[in-house]
């Protein structure tokens, strides 16, 4: 299961947001997650770290997984739990 445990709204561009997320099954905290979104599509990047190619910058991600599927299982339970996040926060704003 895949937990958001903080989610900062920041648009610009293709960036909605950053977050963090707990994964109960490895017992870890991902920390400097972004949440982009372009053309109705929504997807998680993990941290990554800038550098510079001939002037052009450039991001290595700091975690990665080697097989898509499983990025692309991660990231649905991660906008799933967004989602929720985003829906307790407002529920407890109200």
């Amino acid at each position: 299961m895949v937990t958001c445990i903080k989610y900062k709204s920041f648009v610009k561009g293709s960036l909605l947001g950053f977050v963090s997320f707990y994964v109960e099954k490895w017992g870890i905290e991902i920390n400097g997650c972004t949440l982009n979104q372009k053309d109705g599509r929504r997807w998680i990047n993990f941290p990554s770290k800038e550098f510079e190619v001939e002037g052009e910058k450039k991001y290595q991600p700091l975690i990665k997984f080697k097989d898509k599927a499983h990025m692309d299982i991660f990231c649905d339970m991660a906008k799933k739990s967004i989602d929720e996040y985003c829906s307790k926060m407002e529920r407890n704003d109200q």
